[in-house]
């Protein structure tokens, strides 16, 4: 079951394809969801209501990868930076990711599941 979702914040709008994977299921579960962004370098995460362990971890990504980050139940969309630790990989950003840069902390994510 591949998802498409839309990660909006501040004006600023990016699809992403995610896997097939149990993290990519237990976070279609929840969605729609928002919360606060947190930035970390080039790299925008907020933490989300799923608890998963490492589901197949990567520790090295590209510009445009989202992951789960598992120690802070956290959903990451990098855009060049690497995680500080093992991510789950969930998927790509579909277009420019760079566009997040312009997300500040404490602005309102929210994730939405795109209609097949």
């Amino acid at each position: 079951m591949r998802v498409r979702i839309v990660c909006e914040a501040a004006g600023v709008e990016v699809t992403a394809e995610l896997n097939d994977s149990s993290t990519t299921r237990a976070l279609a579960e929840v969605m729609p969801l928002e919360a606060p962004a947190q930035r970390w370098g080039d790299e925008l995460y907020f933490t989300v209501p799923v608890h998963h362990d490492h589901d197949k971890p990567v520790e090295q990504v590209e510009s445009g990868d989202v992951g789960f980050w598992p120690p802070g139940d956290a959903f990451c969309v990098f855009f060049g930076q690497q995680p500080v630790g093992p991510v789950n990989p969930l998927g790509k950003v579909r277009g420019d990711a760079t566009s997040l840069r312009s997300v500040e902390d404490g602005q309102t994510v929210r994730l939405e599941q795109l209609p097949d």
